[in-house]
């Protein structure tokens, strides 16, 4: 269950008690998204992508609350030494969901893009023309 720990992830986790935070927010929606897709048919809701969108977002922002956290200097052996733990697969994985969620924040992006110039264009349309002056 989100928020409960075992003795050793509490322990890692008391000197960033941010970190630890964003990592449960992040785990919140990934366990949304695996409740979704065991009765997984056809499109996916807008709820589900909402709940992609969040649990991509929580996720990247890990490590940035991490980096601030317990600084810069810190930071990067930190990286470094857990990252070196982690299999190829693992690795490849995580490389894929950072270009998935650059993916998603394009893809966001240029459907707002859309919309708002169509805003604009329909708010164009819709001003009183003015007949010649004179």
């Amino acid at each position: 269950m989100v928020g409960q720990t075992n003795a050793r992830e509490r322990s890692a986790a008391a000197g960033i008690p941010h970190t630890g935070r964003k990592l449960r927010e992040a785990q919140l929606f990934f366990k949304k998204l695996a409740e979704y897709g065991k009765q997984f048919v056809g499109e996916p809701k807008e709820e589900v992508l909402y709940n992609l969108s969040a649990f991509q977002s929580a996720a990247r922002s890990v490590s940035l609350v991490l980096q601030k956290e317990i600084g810069q200097a810190a930071y990067r052996p930190r990286l470094d030494g857990w990252a070196s733990n982690q299999s190829a697969d693992d690795l490849e994985l995580m490389a894929d969901c950072s270009g998935d969620r650059q993916r998603l924040i394009s893809e966001n992006a240029a459907l707002l893009l859309r919309a708002l110039t169509a805003e604009k264009a329909l708010a164009r349309l819709k001003r009183p023309t003015r007949g010649p002056s004179g």
